[in-house]
């Protein structure tokens, strides 16, 4: 897995590549975002569309990263493919209940203006 930073205004979009999996994947995911909120960011879009599978520890980490979004006053969207295996795995767990979800990169930036 990789994650690409790009910053688009006053917002940074996580770019995910390939899958996101336990150990190095959650690990990976945490880190970065944490280095993110310590940098003083606070709009976060975390790019899931070349993302072809994730697993339970992933999503146990977004979750926790939103957690400390909201605890550091900052908000966490998630930009994701129709109909992928992660858009199914977070219906499947109501994780679309707790995020902000979007298809379109634009959509989901405009979110936070």
């Amino acid at each position: 897995m990789s994650i690409e930073l790009q910053q688009r205004g006053d917002v940074t979009l996580l770019r995910f590549e390939d899958r996101i999996v336990r150990p190095d994947g959650e690990l990976e995911m945490r880190t970065v975002f944490a280095e993110q909120i310590e940098a003083g960011r606070r709009f976060f879009v975390f790019d899931l569309r070349e993302v072809p599978y994730m697993d339970s520890a992933a999503v146990g980490e977004m979750v926790a990263c939103q957690k400390r979004a909201v605890q550091d006053d900052s908000t966490v969207a998630l930009l994701i493919r129709s109909d992928s295996k992660p858009e199914q795995l977070l219906r499947l767990t109501m994780m679309d209940r707790l995020f902000s979800i979007h298809y379109d990169e634009r959509e989901a930036l405009s979110g936070f203006v």
